[in-house]
């Protein structure tokens, strides 16, 4: 199901709206499935309204995986009188902290699990045991300044943040269309078509990561999307008085050339799908550079892939936060809610049955505000998509796990692992009598 609200209470969302499909979103594993909801499936029945704009935001069901399962391993144990002769003991028993974690068949074991001696132990798993404890109580601290220090996991959520900027541009299209190019038919050809070419970009990446790395696919996305907003910022500069007028022959300009214009929303949203793909990429390989970290500040191994995984949702959800408030910021610089109280006012004065944004302006004077506020946001939506796409994509050209660096780094952790395998083997290897 869904929940609508409507921002006019005259609105009925519960008998005004007509919905098509299944809002429907199932799984059983950890996971999330979204409803995959779209404006499509929603139709106005309410002929009272001019327009009825539906922002969707999708339902999912999402399955978290729990924050910690401990696997309890004892090696299994035996005491013998001496002898002479050789004794040994082989195998282990598991128990999890959880019914839901499969001890028999969810882990792995390499080795023999087996031990043999002639001669008598002393207290080894005594000194194992005070070890394990000492390690689990420097584990918190370890992993959060490894994470903390973590370059390339860290520039990928920034990058995340500075997104937000362009968001701003995504989220006012429909003003865009509707009230600045004074077209909303056009979002129905341009989104099909940015859509379509972000599926282009997508199915590139297998050829193109073969000669890019995905910190570069990121640099190169941005920066192609950042193109097509500055050939946007630039009809600012449009219209009888020059930048910054914000005036009637500002916005008769910015129509003039609204199909330019929207070729650029076109194009720009191509390196979306591949730049997602990239991400993902660079969030896998941080796991070994977040590794090598530990190494080289603690000298011991830390890798975690779901600490890296709770991390970046809480990332997340700091960033739909910051989102949606610069978004209403957006509006409220631009004055956007004159222009909605303007509009209503002249419904109400001339009593307009079919509110059409032409039948409306032919009522508001040239030198009315109006024409200003649709200025201020034009630049406000061609800017925050140029800042945003500039500032997220510079943020990759300090990410140092890249070409011969990453592979310098790779070969330091391959000797480190080494290093450490050999320390972990000698620590647990008892000594053999010469009577063995």
């Amino acid at each position: 199901g869904y929940n609508a609200v409507a921002d006019n209470e005259l609105y009925d969302p519960d008998h005004d709206i007509s919905f098509t499909g299944e809002a429907t979103a199932a799984r059983t594993q950890v996971g999330s499935t979204n409803m995959n909801l779209t404006e499509e499936q929603f139709a106005n029945t309410n002929s009272n309204f001019r327009t009825v704009t539906f922002e969707i935001t999708d339902g999912w069901q999402a399955i978290t995986m729990p924050s910690e399962v401990i696997v309890t391993i004892t090696g299994n144990n035996a005491t013998a009188a001496y002898d002479g002769t050789e004794h040994s003991v082989s195998g282990y028993t598991a128990t999890a902290s959880t019914d839901l974690y499969d001890v028999e068949h969810d882990f792995s074991f390499s080795g023999t699990g087996l031990a043999a001696r002639i001669d008598a132990a002393i207290g080894e798993l005594a000194r194992k045991k005070r070890e394990n404890e000492q390690e689990h109580v420097q584990w918190n601290r370890e992993t959060i300044s490894t994470i903390l220090h973590n370059r390339p996991f860290m520039i990928a959520q920034l990058s995340l943040i500075f997104e937000n900027i362009r968001k701003v541009t995504f989220k006012a299209l429909p003003i865009l269309y509707d009230n600045i190019l004074g077209d909303f038919r056009m979002k129905g050809i341009i989104d099909p078509i940015s859509g379509a070419l972000s599926y282009v970009g997508l199915f590139a990446v297998p050829f193109v990561g073969k000669k890019i790395s995905a910190r570069n696919m990121m640099i190169g996305g941005y920066g192609y999307t950042a193109f097509f907003y500055v050939i946007m910022a630039l009809f600012n500069f449009g219209g009888n008085k020059g930048a910054g007028a914000f005036n009637s022959s500002h916005i008769q300009f910015i129509r003039k050339y609204r199909y330019v214009i929207g070729a650029c929303l076109g194009l720009a949203g191509m390196p979306n799908a591949a730049q997602g793909a990239a991400k993902k990429i660079i969030i896998a390989d941080s796991t070994d550079y977040m590794e090598w970290y530990g190494f080289r500040k603690f000298g011991t191994q830390i890798r975690s892939d779901g600490i890296l995984s709770s991390a970046a949702n809480i990332v997340n959800k700091i960033s739909s936060l910051l989102q949606r408030n610069l978004y209403d910021v957006s509006l409220i610089a631009a004055d956007y809610k004159y222009n909605t109280g303007k509009t209503d006012s002249i419904i109400q004065q001339y009593g307009l049955t079919e509110a059409k944004v032409s039948e409306i302006e032919k009522r508001i004077p040239t030198n009315d505000k109006y024409w200003g506020v649709l200025g201020k946001l034009f630049l406000v939506i061609s800017l925050c998509g140029l800042i945003g796409n500039v500032l997220a994509g510079a943020v990759f050209l300090f990410d140092n796990f890249t070409g011969k660096r990453r592979e310098e780094i790779l070969e330091e952790l391959n000797v480190d692992r080494k290093k450490h395998e050999l320390a972990i083997a000698q620590l647990t290897a008892e000594p053999v009598s010469a009577e063995s």
